[in-house]
């Protein structure tokens, strides 16, 4: 399900473009067309509860995906209004600048006929969908799916080596770009106008962490009122919900306050990697018994998984190195047979800084700089991992620190340089996110509980904005969910960014240093010690993570790199293949876990398919063995 929308600026909107951007069967049809012929905006999606809205007031007209979780302060009919009615009216009434305040995850876009300006908007942390766009002349095409732009008759295809390289560096490819080169993508707390003077983005407003000094102290008690609140904002939505629960801290916590408020079973849904090291099934299971709810466990370990990997992609629009995207796609299609709202425990992860350890090696980065790379087997020993790390620390960037700190574990030790053998040429262009991630107010880099703030930020708008949250949202819609997100309530959120960091994280500087300092202080060793049985406290994070490696592991092995690379990709204008060949038998005689760029490049791989080969305005019908992955 997405929402579209197209304006001219001169002229009319021709009924080929609308159709295109739409499909060629929206379902449902729900279009608002301006009287002048300028402008057409309308949804596409399936299902019976669904977070698309239309409304018009006079000449304008708004399109919303998403929902307001919190009463604007002059309306009087929130619970009955559509999230669209109620945009357009404060937005008519106290303009573009109060969007960015509304509680709630939604994109959204707004016509006004009599002005001729078409304005689009994401919420402040990104936590439903992105909106994608582009413009020909005096005409802008907007839609929360990058492939539906694709199918518009003036739209070009051409890929943007800068953001190929960004992708490829980070994992990510931030606003405004994206692979296709004239296609932008708005970032949280953005708006996009478009208008007589050309097109602009701008600023609204995004979640971030208060200077140390600004910080203010919160009981467990005020955050468990703060969680119960949003909790009920949730419930008062409507829809069957459902709760996703891994067995960690943050989900069982939300499963838990929400039991006690309400009076009837909760439905929760667990994905299980049984047999793995990463499985965490158990204790989602026993918090599901004592508290009494109906619980489902959804085995997620089964190879086949991964042929689902073209729908995924699609419905993500981008490649992503993100794997635990399939377990959760089919987690999700599991629930939607029984409900059609899902809440979530994101958030924590990014709000309470989860990488607090990284802060503390950059503060001895001076002594780094002097120590030698670590390469070839010494990698691989713990001692010198960790000064790798530190030498690593001594970036002079944040963007740097992200890419090599942030990223540098899970791509591998000396992933970095490997990775850059796979572009072709000489130096590689900058990539164009380091505009986005230096914004200069949050960049202070002074003392450890500033650094922290400016660490916190980047991963909740790098991370979380288009990783986890993007991840969770597409995943959702892709399968006509509705994604709660309690933690990214705005009450909820900006209450943990402004405490003092001792709440995020403890610990002296040489356990900071060891990656062993208590992080998320409050929820875990305050709140959650409330709440929660003594074993989910004492249990070791795992994360969601699907036993990739062993499902890359058998394909890869009777599976030459060239039979499943699409033409574009064996060319070698973009790679080399012999490097590419050299990681995937690495990977299968265990000399190194490439899951991570392998999976990066197969997602890669089935888009181009889908953008520059067999273009598709709907969701594709093969799977990831056609393209001879595994054969």
């Amino acid at each position: 399900m997405h929402l579209f929308a197209i304006a001219a600026r001169s002229g009319r909107v021709e009924e080929h473009e609308w159709r295109a951007l739409a499909g060629a069967d929206p379902r449902p049809e729900a279009v608002a067309r301006a009287a002048s012929g300028r402008c057409l905006l309308g949804l596409r999606g399936s299902g019976p509860f669904q977070p698309l809205s239309l409304a018009s007031a006079g000449t304008s007209h708004a399109v919303v995906a998403g929902d307001i979780l919190q009463p604007l302060e002059e309306e009087i009919d929130f619970a009955s209004a559509q999230p669209a009615a109620l945009l357009l009216r404060r937005f008519q009434r106290h303009g573009l600048e109060s969007l960015g305040r509304i509680n709630g995850l939604f994109c959204a876009v707004i016509w006004e006929d009599a002005e001729r300006r078409m304005t689009a908007v994401c919420d402040r942390v990104g936590g439903f969908q992105p909106l994608y766009y582009a413009s020909r002349g005096t005409r802008l095409a907007i839609s929360s799916s990058l492939p539906a732009l694709l199918a518009l008759p003036w739209m070009s295809r051409a890929m943007d080596p800068v953001a190929l390289h960004e992708l490829f560096a980070t994992g990510y490819v931030l606003p405004p770009a994206t692979l296709i080169r004239d296609i932008g993508k708005l970032g949280p707390g953005e708006a996009l106008v478009f208008e007589e003077g050309g097109l602009a983005v701008r600023l609204l407003e995004r979640a971030a962490p208060r200077p140390s000094e600004g910080a203010v102290r919160l009981s467990p008690e005020a955050l468990e009122e703060r969680l119960t609140r949003s909790l009920a904002r949730t419930a008062s939505r409507g829809g069957r919900r459902a709760y996703l629960l891994s067995g960690g801290i943050d989900s069982s916590t939300l499963l838990t306050l929400a039991a006690r408020a309400d009076p009837e079973p909760l439905r929760a849904f667990t994905g299980s990697f049984a047999g793995t090291a990463m499985d965490e099934s158990a204790y989602a299971r026993l918090l599901a018994e004592r508290l009494g709810c109906a619980h489902v466990q959804v085995d997620l370990t089964s190879p086949a998984l991964l042929d689902s990997l073209p729908l995924v992609v699609w419905h993500l629009g981008e490649p992503t190195h993100d794997f635990s995207v399939i377990p959760t796609f089919h987690l999700l299609r599991r629930v939607a047979e029984e409900a059609d709202t899902i809440v979530s425990g994101d958030g924590p992860d990014h709000l309470f800084c989860r990488y607090y350890p990284l802060a503390a090696k950059r503060l001895v980065a001076p002594l780094a700089r002097h120590l030698p790379p670590v390469t070839g087997s010494l990698a691989a020993l713990p001692g010198f991992s960790l000064l790798e790390k530190l030498r690593r620390a001594a970036a002079p960037d944040l963007l740097t620190a992200y890419r090599d700190l942030f990223l540098g574990p899970a791509w591998g030790i000396d992933g970095g340089r490997r990775l850059r053998a796979l572009l072709r040429g000489g130096s590689p262009p900058p990539p164009s996110a380091s505009g986005y991630l230096a914004e200069r107010r949050f960049l202070r880099r002074h003392r450890l509980a500033d650094l922290l703030a400016d660490l916190t930020y980047i991963d909740l708008h790098v991370d979380g904005s288009f990783g986890v949250f993007h991840k969770v949202g597409a995943m959702a819609c892709a399968n006509g969910l509705v994604p709660r997100e309690p933690f990214l309530d705005r009450d909820v959120a900006d209450s943990i960014l402004s405490l003092p960091h001792d709440q995020w994280v403890r610990g002296s500087f040489v356990r900071l240093l060891a990656s062993q300092g208590a992080g998320k202080h409050l929820l875990k060793h305050e709140l959650g010690a409330r709440l929660l049985p003594g074993e989910l406290l004492g249990k070791p994070k795992h994360g969601f993570t699907p036993p990739l490696a062993a499902w890359l592991r058998e394909r890869l092995c009777r599976t030459p790199v060239r039979q499943w690379l699409c033409p574009p990709l064996r060319s070698g204008d973009l790679l080399d293949v012999s490097v590419v060949q050299r990681i995937a038998d690495e990977h299968c005689a265990r000399v190194w876990d490439w899951s991570l760029v392998l999976f990066l490049l197969l997602s890669l791989d089935v888009w181009m398919r889908m953008v520059l080969l067999e273009p598709e305005a709907h969701e594709p019908e093969w799977t990831l063995r056609d393209t001879g992955f595994g054969e």
